[in-house]
């Protein structure tokens, strides 16, 4: 019997955890640059068209940052006017700006 309240437990905390994380990680200075890059790069509108969307892909994706200095990999699905892909966003974080340092797919 003290397994379920347990099982019941994780099971509501894992996702709340990952949620928390994916929504911090969307809505952060670094997306917002990656975005940025990301629909100004031109492989990326040469594949898919003119950017339309880009949002964070739920896996695979990892933010460290320490106030003016950190590093990021996004992995970002896009979709545009010729179809959708995803791309890998490799950041450093400056002086407080963040700055693309390698992307592909």
């Amino acid at each position: 019997m003290r397994t379920v309240p347990k099982l019941i437990l994780v099971s509501v905390l894992v996702p709340m955890i990952f949620g928390f994380v994916y929504f911090g990680m969307a809505n952060s200075e670094a997306m917002d640059a990656a975005k940025v890059a990301v629909a100004q790069a031109p492989a990326v509108v040469e594949k898919v068209g003119p950017v339309q969307k880009t949002r964070l892909a739920m896996l695979g994706s990892s933010l460290s940052w320490s106030g003016p200095e950190g590093e990021a990999t996004l992995y970002l699905v896009v979709h545009g006017g010729r179809g959708t892909t995803r791309v890998r966003v490799e950041m450093r974080k400056a002086l407080g700006a963040w700055t693309v340092t390698d992307m592909g797919q």
